[in-house]
């Protein structure tokens, strides 16, 4: 089964604008995961079946040097979730 990670930098984002792709990919067969800081909507993704994995990340910084722990971490859930 081939697998889709959805990132955002809130959980906000993947409720309001990345549920329901996530539905209709579920029904093509395909696994889905959310990635996400934590935050209020993680339990109903969850309750829905929805895998959810945390990533930490600002949310207000404009400069990528800032959050460079971020993008790197964010590259070792990918390579850990492609295997």
């Amino acid at each position: 089964m081939s697998k889709v990670i959805l990132v955002a930098n809130t959980d906000w984002y993947l409720y309001n604008y990345r549920f329901s792709l996530a539905k209709f990919l579920v029904e093509e067969g395909y696994q889905v995961v959310f990635c996400s800081p934590s935050g209020k909507y993680i339990p109903f993704l969850q309750g829905q079946g929805f895998r959810w994995i945390e990533w930490q990340v600002g949310r207000k910084t404009l400069a990528p040097w800032h959050e460079i722990t971020s993008i790197l971490k964010l590259a070792q859930l990918y390579r850990r979730e492609k295997s």
